[in-house]
């Protein structure tokens, strides 16, 4: 019983987890199929790129960032007119701006897809970045 329990949740965590094969797979089913299906998924697009009267490119992009903070920080001991003094605990004194700089970082996550549209219809598609993912 508790190997069927094991195996039915790592069945469920390896199907809920986003991949880029998902991804593709999500990409491919809108092949041959008209360009407002691919419209109603993702919206207007980004960009779009007239090749001739009856091609053209779309493409959508999308940017996210997530600032990751640091458990370090440098810790001031100068007076600066205009900023109460606090309490510094790891100090145990009484400091004058105690947050003057973190080592925080940001990470950004990108994905642009471009859809090759001819005559209405959607012909290729293509994908770059770190984040092109689908569940």
């Amino acid at each position: 019983m508790k190997k069927l329990i094991l195996g039915l949740s790592a069945a469920a965590l390896l199907c809920g987890c986003a991949s880029e094969k998902k991804y593709n797979r999500e990409l491919d089913s809108f092949l041959d199929q008209p360009v407002g299906k691919v419209e109603a998924k993702f919206g207007k697009p980004s960009a779009a790129k007239i090749i001739d009267d009856s091609s053209r490119v779309i493409t959508y992009t999308k940017v996210d960032q997530s600032y990751v903070p640091s458990e370090y920080y440098i810790y001031g001991n100068t007076f600066v007119p205009g900023q109460e003094v606090v309490y510094s605990p790891f100090t145990g004194d009484y400091d004058f701006y105690p947050f003057e700089q973190s080592f925080g970082y940001t990470v950004e996550y990108v994905c642009q897809t471009s859809f090759l549209v001819e005559d209405g219809i959607v012909r290729a598609w293509r994908w770059k970045g770190n984040n092109c993912v689908a569940y």
